[in-house]
Protein backbone atom coordinates (compact mmCIF):
# COMPACT_ATOMS: atom_id res chain seq x y z
CA UNK A 1 0.00 0.00 0.00
CA UNK A 2 2.79 2.03 0.83
CA UNK A 3 4.13 1.50 -2.95
CA UNK A 4 0.97 2.74 -4.59
CA UNK A 5 0.66 5.99 -2.25
CA UNK A 6 4.05 6.85 -2.98
CA UNK A 7 3.40 6.66 -6.69
CA UNK A 8 -0.16 8.58 -6.02
CA UNK A 9 1.93 11.60 -4.34
CA UNK A 10 4.49 11.62 -7.32
CA UNK A 11 2.06 11.72 -9.80
CA UNK A 12 0.11 14.55 -7.73
CA UNK A 13 4.31 16.47 -7.60
CA UNK A 14 4.26 15.98 -10.79
CA UNK A 15 1.32 17.61 -12.22
CA UNK A 16 1.25 20.29 -9.80
CA UNK A 17 5.22 21.09 -11.25
CA UNK A 18 3.68 21.16 -14.73
CA UNK A 19 0.71 23.31 -13.65
CA UNK A 20 2.95 25.91 -12.03
CA UNK A 21 4.82 26.52 -15.21
CA UNK A 22 2.02 26.38 -17.70
CA UNK A 23 0.39 29.26 -15.58
CA UNK A 24 3.86 31.32 -15.16
CA UNK A 25 4.61 30.88 -18.66
CA UNK A 26 1.12 31.40 -19.70
CA UNK A 27 1.02 29.30 -22.36
CA UNK A 28 -2.03 28.53 -24.31
CA UNK A 29 -3.22 25.16 -25.36
CA UNK A 30 -3.75 24.55 -29.05
CA UNK A 31 -7.01 24.56 -29.30
CA UNK A 32 -8.13 21.30 -28.33
CA UNK A 33 -11.64 20.10 -28.02
CA UNK A 34 -13.06 18.49 -25.19
CA UNK A 35 -16.48 17.34 -26.39
CA UNK A 36 -17.94 20.67 -27.74
CA UNK A 37 -16.17 22.99 -25.81
CA UNK A 38 -12.95 24.68 -27.09
CA UNK A 39 -10.37 24.83 -23.98
CA UNK A 40 -8.44 27.88 -24.73
CA UNK A 41 -6.01 27.52 -21.62
CA UNK A 42 -4.42 24.28 -19.71
CA UNK A 43 -6.04 25.38 -16.66
CA UNK A 44 -9.48 24.07 -18.14
CA UNK A 45 -8.08 20.36 -17.99
CA UNK A 46 -7.39 20.28 -14.27
CA UNK A 47 -10.65 18.62 -12.73
CA UNK A 48 -12.00 19.86 -9.65
CA UNK A 49 -10.78 17.34 -7.16
CA UNK A 50 -8.41 14.35 -8.11
CA UNK A 51 -10.20 11.24 -6.96
CA UNK A 52 -8.28 8.24 -8.15
CA UNK A 53 -4.81 7.33 -9.69
CA UNK A 54 -6.65 6.43 -12.78
CA UNK A 55 -7.83 10.07 -13.72
CA UNK A 56 -4.48 11.90 -13.17
CA UNK A 57 -2.26 10.95 -16.03
CA UNK A 58 -5.04 11.33 -18.82
CA UNK A 59 -5.54 14.43 -17.32
CA UNK A 60 -1.74 15.11 -17.30
CA UNK A 61 -1.12 14.11 -20.80
CA UNK A 62 -3.77 16.05 -22.56
CA UNK A 63 -2.16 18.75 -20.80
CA UNK A 64 1.33 18.47 -21.88
CA UNK A 65 0.65 17.67 -25.28
CA UNK A 66 -0.67 21.03 -25.47
CA UNK A 67 2.38 22.49 -23.77
CA UNK A 68 4.76 23.43 -26.68
CA UNK A 69 7.95 23.17 -24.17
CA UNK A 70 11.13 21.19 -24.39
CA UNK A 71 11.72 18.50 -22.29
CA UNK A 72 14.76 17.82 -20.52
CA UNK A 73 16.06 14.52 -19.11
CA UNK A 74 16.13 15.41 -15.59
CA UNK A 75 12.60 16.36 -14.71
CA UNK A 76 9.36 18.59 -15.77
CA UNK A 77 10.42 21.44 -13.22
CA UNK A 78 13.77 21.66 -15.12
CA UNK A 79 11.52 23.18 -18.75
CA UNK A 80 13.37 25.69 -19.93
CA UNK A 81 12.25 28.19 -23.18
CA UNK A 82 13.76 26.58 -26.62
CA UNK A 83 16.14 28.69 -28.08
CA UNK A 84 14.46 29.37 -31.86
CA UNK A 85 16.86 31.07 -34.71
CA UNK A 86 14.19 34.01 -34.50
CA UNK A 87 13.66 34.20 -30.96
CA UNK A 88 14.97 36.88 -28.27
CA UNK A 89 17.42 34.15 -26.72
CA UNK A 90 19.11 33.75 -30.07
CA UNK A 91 20.83 37.53 -29.32
CA UNK A 92 24.21 37.27 -28.82
CA UNK A 93 26.24 40.56 -28.36
CA UNK A 94 28.53 41.47 -30.83
CA UNK A 95 32.44 41.22 -30.12
CA UNK A 96 34.21 44.02 -31.07
CA UNK A 97 37.16 45.73 -29.04
CA UNK A 98 36.61 48.09 -26.40
CA UNK A 99 36.42 51.60 -26.95
CA UNK A 100 37.92 54.83 -24.86
CA UNK A 101 37.42 58.13 -25.92
CA UNK A 102 40.41 59.31 -27.48
CA UNK A 103 40.49 63.44 -28.52
CA UNK A 104 42.81 65.15 -31.22
CA UNK A 105 43.14 68.84 -30.35
CA UNK A 106 45.30 71.72 -31.73
CA UNK A 107 47.08 74.74 -29.83
CA UNK A 108 45.43 76.93 -32.57
CA UNK A 109 42.23 77.58 -34.19
CA UNK A 110 43.47 79.89 -37.20
CA UNK A 111 47.00 80.17 -39.06
CA UNK A 112 47.98 83.13 -40.98
CA UNK A 113 48.21 83.22 -44.49
CA UNK A 114 52.18 83.63 -45.97
CA UNK A 115 53.68 82.78 -43.13
CA UNK A 116 55.45 80.38 -41.16
CA UNK A 117 53.83 79.04 -37.99
CA UNK A 118 54.15 75.92 -35.55
CA UNK A 119 51.26 73.96 -34.96
CA UNK A 120 50.99 71.62 -32.30
CA UNK A 121 48.75 68.60 -32.09
CA UNK A 122 47.97 66.69 -29.00
CA UNK A 123 46.34 63.65 -28.16
CA UNK A 124 44.10 63.22 -25.08
CA UNK A 125 41.91 60.35 -23.67
CA UNK A 126 39.62 58.91 -21.55
CA UNK A 127 40.91 57.24 -17.56
CA UNK A 128 42.07 53.55 -18.24
CA UNK A 129 44.32 51.33 -16.76
CA UNK A 130 47.53 49.58 -16.86
CA UNK A 131 48.32 50.46 -20.51
CA UNK A 132 51.82 50.18 -21.66
CA UNK A 133 51.57 50.03 -25.42
CA UNK A 134 49.83 52.54 -27.97
CA UNK A 135 49.97 52.84 -32.10
CA UNK A 136 48.82 55.66 -33.85
CA UNK A 137 47.96 56.85 -37.71
CA UNK A 138 48.08 60.76 -38.73
CA UNK A 139 47.50 62.01 -42.01
CA UNK A 140 47.95 65.26 -43.03
CA UNK A 141 48.83 67.47 -47.02
CA UNK A 142 52.86 67.75 -47.60
CA UNK A 143 51.80 71.04 -49.38
CA UNK A 144 50.10 72.38 -46.18
CA UNK A 145 52.36 71.41 -43.32
CA UNK A 146 55.62 69.99 -42.44
CA UNK A 147 56.17 67.60 -39.88
CA UNK A 148 59.07 68.51 -37.38
CA UNK A 149 58.47 65.62 -34.32
CA UNK A 150 57.04 64.62 -31.56
CA UNK A 151 57.01 64.60 -27.93
CA UNK A 152 55.62 61.44 -25.47
CA UNK A 153 54.17 62.94 -22.60
CA UNK A 154 54.41 60.00 -20.26
CA UNK A 155 57.10 58.81 -17.99
CA UNK A 156 59.13 56.12 -19.03
CA UNK A 157 58.22 55.82 -22.51
CA UNK A 158 60.29 54.90 -25.83
CA UNK A 159 59.51 54.79 -29.56
CA UNK A 160 59.26 51.16 -30.99
CA UNK A 161 58.68 52.09 -34.82
CA UNK A 162 58.00 55.36 -36.61
CA UNK A 163 57.28 56.15 -40.23
CA UNK A 164 56.99 59.33 -41.70
CA UNK A 165 56.42 59.33 -45.40
CA UNK A 166 53.57 60.54 -48.11
CA UNK A 167 51.99 62.64 -45.79
CA UNK A 168 51.15 59.85 -43.21
CA UNK A 169 52.67 59.50 -39.99
CA UNK A 170 52.64 55.88 -38.37
CA UNK A 171 54.01 55.30 -34.94
CA UNK A 172 54.28 52.56 -32.45
CA UNK A 173 55.60 53.21 -28.85
CA UNK A 174 54.92 52.31 -25.58
CA UNK A 175 56.10 52.22 -21.49
CA UNK A 176 58.64 50.43 -19.87
CA UNK A 177 56.18 50.42 -16.91
CA UNK A 178 52.84 50.46 -16.87
CA UNK A 179 50.73 53.57 -15.90
CA UNK A 180 46.99 54.18 -14.99
CA UNK A 181 46.07 56.92 -16.70
CA UNK A 182 43.48 59.86 -15.61
CA UNK A 183 40.43 60.76 -17.22
CA UNK A 184 41.30 63.76 -20.14
CA UNK A 185 45.27 62.49 -19.73
CA UNK A 186 47.60 63.63 -23.07
CA UNK A 187 49.60 61.09 -23.85
CA UNK A 188 51.43 62.73 -27.08
CA UNK A 189 52.34 65.80 -28.87
CA UNK A 190 52.90 66.42 -32.44
CA UNK A 191 54.59 69.42 -34.04
CA UNK A 192 53.93 70.74 -37.52
CA UNK A 193 55.30 73.83 -39.53
CA UNK A 194 52.41 75.36 -41.87
CA UNK A 195 53.82 76.19 -45.56
CA UNK A 196 54.40 79.78 -46.42
CA UNK A 197 52.11 79.56 -49.34
CA UNK A 198 48.88 79.13 -47.65
CA UNK A 199 46.09 81.49 -48.62
CA UNK A 200 43.44 83.22 -46.78
CA UNK A 201 40.20 81.03 -46.20
CA UNK A 202 42.23 77.78 -47.20
CA UNK A 203 41.76 74.36 -44.64
CA UNK A 204 43.95 72.90 -43.12
CA UNK A 205 42.96 69.55 -42.36
CA UNK A 206 44.80 67.09 -40.08
CA UNK A 207 43.18 63.10 -39.71
CA UNK A 208 43.53 60.86 -37.06
CA UNK A 209 42.87 57.43 -38.87
CA UNK A 210 44.11 55.09 -36.00
CA UNK A 211 44.22 55.14 -32.05
CA UNK A 212 45.61 51.66 -30.39
CA UNK A 213 46.13 51.28 -26.72
CA UNK A 214 46.96 47.49 -24.98
CA UNK A 215 46.61 46.82 -21.35
CA UNK A 216 48.68 44.00 -19.04
CA UNK A 217 48.09 42.91 -15.73
CA UNK A 218 50.40 40.95 -13.82
CA UNK A 219 49.22 37.66 -15.11
CA UNK A 220 50.57 39.40 -18.23
CA UNK A 221 47.05 39.17 -19.69
CA UNK A 222 46.14 41.93 -22.26
CA UNK A 223 43.30 43.61 -24.23
CA UNK A 224 43.29 45.80 -26.89
CA UNK A 225 41.46 49.20 -27.15
CA UNK A 226 40.45 51.23 -29.98
CA UNK A 227 40.47 55.25 -29.77
CA UNK A 228 39.10 55.93 -33.13
CA UNK A 229 36.23 53.93 -34.82
CA UNK A 230 35.80 56.54 -37.36
CA UNK A 231 38.97 59.07 -38.32
CA UNK A 232 38.82 62.57 -36.34
CA UNK A 233 39.30 65.38 -38.68
CA UNK A 234 40.19 68.04 -37.63
CA UNK A 235 40.41 71.64 -39.29
CA UNK A 236 42.38 74.87 -39.24
CA UNK A 237 41.65 78.00 -41.00
CA UNK A 238 44.12 80.23 -42.96
CA UNK A 239 43.37 83.93 -41.77
CA UNK A 240 44.50 87.09 -43.74
CA UNK A 241 48.04 88.67 -42.64
CA UNK A 242 47.37 90.60 -39.01
CA UNK A 243 49.13 94.30 -39.52
CA UNK A 244 49.27 96.71 -37.44
CA UNK A 245 46.22 98.65 -39.70
CA UNK A 246 43.65 97.04 -37.68
CA UNK A 247 40.81 98.34 -39.52
CA UNK A 248 42.55 98.14 -42.76
CA UNK A 249 41.99 102.00 -44.11
CA UNK A 250 45.67 101.63 -45.72
CA UNK A 251 47.55 103.55 -42.69
CA UNK A 252 48.33 102.87 -38.85
CA UNK A 253 46.34 105.58 -36.97
CA UNK A 254 45.08 106.01 -33.24
CA UNK A 255 41.89 104.79 -34.66
CA UNK A 256 44.10 101.07 -34.88
CA UNK A 257 45.46 101.86 -31.03
CA UNK A 258 41.88 102.50 -30.45
CA UNK A 259 40.51 99.34 -31.46
CA UNK A 260 43.41 97.26 -30.30
CA UNK A 261 42.59 98.38 -26.70
CA UNK A 262 39.17 98.11 -26.77
CA UNK A 263 39.85 94.05 -26.67
CA UNK A 264 42.92 94.34 -24.05
CA UNK A 265 42.90 91.29 -22.45
CA UNK A 266 41.02 89.16 -24.74
CA UNK A 267 43.25 85.50 -25.25
CA UNK A 268 42.21 82.55 -27.38
CA UNK A 269 39.57 81.18 -24.69
CA UNK A 270 37.39 84.04 -24.69
CA UNK A 271 34.16 84.47 -26.60
CA UNK A 272 35.14 87.97 -28.15
CA UNK A 273 38.98 86.33 -29.45
CA UNK A 274 36.83 85.63 -33.08
CA UNK A 275 36.54 89.32 -33.76
CA UNK A 276 39.54 90.44 -31.50
CA UNK A 277 42.43 88.43 -32.90
CA UNK A 278 42.92 91.18 -35.70
CA UNK A 279 44.55 93.01 -33.07
CA UNK A 280 46.51 90.20 -32.11
CA UNK A 281 49.61 91.72 -33.97
CA UNK A 282 52.12 89.87 -32.09
CA UNK A 283 50.50 86.63 -32.58
CA UNK A 284 50.91 85.49 -28.91
CA UNK A 285 46.90 84.60 -28.83
CA UNK A 286 46.16 87.28 -26.46
CA UNK A 287 45.79 91.15 -26.88
CA UNK A 288 47.96 92.76 -24.21
CA UNK A 289 50.96 96.05 -24.07
CA UNK A 290 52.78 94.30 -26.57
CA UNK A 291 49.93 94.70 -29.50
CA UNK A 292 49.86 98.02 -28.21
CA UNK A 293 53.33 99.16 -28.64
CA UNK A 294 54.13 97.00 -32.14
CA UNK A 295 50.43 99.31 -33.43
CA UNK A 296 51.84 102.40 -32.29
CA UNK A 297 55.46 101.86 -33.44
CA UNK A 298 53.76 101.59 -37.23
CA UNK A 299 51.98 105.08 -36.82
CA UNK A 300 52.56 106.75 -39.70
CA UNK A 301 54.94 109.68 -39.13
CA UNK A 302 55.70 109.12 -35.16
CA UNK A 303 59.47 107.95 -35.90
CA UNK A 304 59.96 111.25 -37.56
CA UNK A 305 59.16 113.14 -34.49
Amino acid sequence: MNTHFNLFIKKVACLLCILMISTSLNVLTCGKTMGNEIVHNTVDYLPSSVGTTDNVPAVIIGSVCDLILPVTTDSACDLVPSVTTDGAYDIVPDITTPSVYTILKADKTSVCEGEKEIVQFEIEIGALNHVNLFELEMEYDEKQLTYIGEEILLEHSLIINKQVKQGKIFMTFGLMKAQDLEEGQKIIRLQFETKDSLKENELVRVTLNEWKMVTINEEDETESYNGVTTPQVLTLKVEGKVTADINKDGNVTLEDLSIALKYYGVDRESLLWEVAKKCDVIKDEIINIADLVEISSKRIGINSK
